[in-house]
């Protein structure tokens, strides 16, 4: 079954089971805050901040509570998950967390952990990412850049938003996957980290198909796959891992809520239950896939819980092996 398929019944599913128990949960939660707060790690305006808006005021709507947005950017979201995971575990302060969560998880130097100190909600979306190479590198697919830089030890280079980043951590997991030999060139953003593959600075880099479609439709890009298992219907015509003949490794981006570990269990699976219905709606779908280029998910809390467990010892294992020393 396609990927994007496997979610959306699954979406739906949880959707109709948590219907189903909506007028229970309202009731039984009464004393639920009559504020609750959504952090957002990015600027207002912003895509985040556009689509957790449109589930405040859907929210909102349908529970007559005060539903707000606080925007905390900094540090690569680190600023707003260190001001929440000290907040009151009553759902009143939700965390808007992401795979940069993850990142700032498996840093020790950050004293901060998803896993440990945050309550999983709900999985609000995810997308893949696409691997991409500057056109005038002699390749078309996947399996042909690997046996370039098999051929060619050490002259191809990759490109990333820091040490530490998700690209980074991503593209080591690529290169100990497949053997391949490229240096890793970390710049300040992901917009330094495209230009310097457009420009032929370096020569291969990961990203999500919208930030890149303009420079590939004018042959100035090329993606060679799908960092997933089947391809994406957010990354037209381009192969997912299956089709390319390779084994893995699936590396994606996601967005999800996470409330102060302690957070009562009934409270929890009242605000899933709200979220889902609000994911559900044109506005929270539209933005997701506009303005993300990703692919609504929802569901059980189990399955974001599986998610965060899933990529902390990814990345944790992909840190020790390449010996990778953040940024202080």
């Amino acid at each position: 079954m396609m990927h994007d398929e496997w979610n959306r019944r699954r979406f739906m599913g949880a959707v109709a089971a948590g219907g189903a128990l909506l007028g229970v949960g309202r009731t039984a939660h009464a004393a639920l805050p009559d504020l609750i707060r959504f952090v957002v790690s990015y600027a207002p305006g912003g895509s985040s901040d556009l689509l957790f808006r449109a589930l405040a005021e859907s929210i909102s709507r349908r529970t007559k509570r005060t539903v707000l947005v606080e925007n905390k950017p900094g540090a690569g979201g680190l600023v707003a998950m260190q001001s929440t995971k000290s907040a009151p575990a009553d759902g009143s302060v939700l965390f808007v967390s992401s795979a940069a969560s993850i990142i700032q998880s498996v840093n020790p130097a950050n004293r901060v952990r998803l896993d440990r100190e945050f309550a999983p909600i709900v999985l609000t979306h995810r997308g893949q990412f696409t691997l991409f190479t500057n056109a005038a590198v002699p390749v078309t697919t996947f399996k042909e850049l690997i046996a370039y830089d098999r051929a060619n030890p050490g002259k191809l280079s990759y490109a990333s938003f820091g040490i530490g980043a998700q690209i980074h951590l991503a593209m080591e997991l690529l290169r100990q996957k497949t053997g391949m030999t490229l240096t890793h060139v970390p710049y300040k953003s992901n917009t330094e980290a495209i230009l310097s593959v457009l420009k032929g600075e370096t020569h291969v880099s990961l990203n999500p198909y919208s930030g890149l479609k303009q420079h590939i439709d004018a042959g100035k890009l090329r993606a060679l796959a799908v960092m997933s298992k089947d391809p994406s219907p957010d990354a037209p015509g381009v192969p997912g891992l299956r089709d390319s003949g390779v084994d893995g490794p699936e590396v994606s981006f996601w967005f999800g809520v996470n409330a102060p570990a302690g957070t009562p269990d009934a409270t929890l699976q009242w605000l899933n239950q709200e979220i889902n219905v609000g994911l559900r709606e044109p506005a929270a779908q539209a933005i997701i896939r506009d303005q993300f280029g990703a692919e609504t998910v929802g569901g059980p809390r189990e399955d974001f819980a599986r998610v965060i467990a899933t990529e902390m010892k990814t990345y944790e294992d992909v840190i020790r092996t390449a010996n990778i020393k953040f940024d202080s």
